[in-house]
């Protein structure tokens, strides 16, 4: 969800923080409402899209969650085999 409608988060979040700055303590608060005020304004049509969205990730994972881990692992140059040693 906050993936898919970020500037919507971030503006409903600063509106009801009375303008704080973006990641300040008085701006984190009003995230989670702010989060639920931009689902529950979210069209038919986008609930639709998320939900579809969702059964994707459940079946095969998030991609870009996977592609940030690959270029984190590339970064460190760490093969996931090592770990297990």
């Amino acid at each position: 969800m906050t993936h898919q409608y970020p500037d919507r988060i971030t503006e409903t979040a600063t509106k009801l923080s009375k303008g704080a700055a973006r990641g300040t303590g008085p701006w984190l608060k009003y995230y989670p409402q702010a989060v639920s005020s931009v689902i529950d304004q979210l069209t038919h049509r986008e609930h639709d899209e998320i939900d579809t969205l969702v059964d994707q990730w459940n079946s095969v994972g998030p991609g870009c969650v996977q592609a940030q881990y690959d270029y984190y692992c590339s970064l460190l140059d760490l093969s996931t085999d090592d770990w297990f040693l």
